[in-house]
């Protein structure tokens, strides 16, 4: 329980959100009644939200200001069950709203262009993370199709990496979800 504890204080900085604590031995049913005490929570305040209203202004203000965070999800490896790396998930702190996930804010940056300014943004806050926090393993980070179609990416990607004093090799560029479906897509149409 103290290995617990400890290791609960230790996720606070990451701005994980601690659901609950797991002893060993576990059993796939106490996954499971973890798993559905969070489903519940969830629906009961999905339920009770209002009508979230945002425009390009506000995220726009939110990037300047730095209240575009990062989440860090930790990468497991299934079988050995140790922590290989994190994915870094854009979260906006709203001033109203609180935490508002990529659903809501992905079509104002889709809508205006502003992949780069978000890739950007997390970026510089895994770079801030790594200095300030020391995170030891490999940081995932989402990248747009339009960012990757930029000549200057990778020359930027790498000279923020040496100015850092930060291996790229820390750093893997995931192409996004939705780019990586819709380029499939198109290929089968043509």
């Amino acid at each position: 329980d103290t290995i617990i504890s400890s290791l609960t204080c230790m996720c606070r900085p990451f701005t994980f959100n601690v659901i609950g604590k797991l002893a060993k031995p576990y059993f796939e049913d106490d996954i499971d009644k973890l798993i559905a005490c969070v489903c519940d929570k969830h629906q009961s305040k999905a339920s009770f939200q209002k009508q979230i209203e945002v425009d390009e202004q506000e995220f726009l203000v939110a990037l300047a200001e730095g209240r575009v965070k990062n989440y860090y999800q930790p990468i497991v490896d299934t079988k050995s069950g140790a922590l290989v790396g994190y994915e870094a998930l854009a979260r906006w702190m709203h001033p109203i709203y609180g935490l508002l996930l990529p659903y809501v804010f992905l079509p104002i940056v889709e809508k205006c262009g502003l992949s780069p300014e978000l890739f950007d943004t997390v970026f510089s806050n895994a770079i801030q993370d790594i200095k300030l926090h020391g995170i030891k393993h490999s940081i995932s980070l989402n990248v747009a199709q339009d960012n990757l179609e930029d000549a200057l990416f990778s020359d930027r990607f790498l000279a923020r990496c040496s100015e850092n004093n930060i291996d790229p090799k820390t750093f893997t560029i995931e192409i996004t979800e939705r780019e990586s479906y819709s380029s499939n897509v198109n290929l089968y149409k043509n």
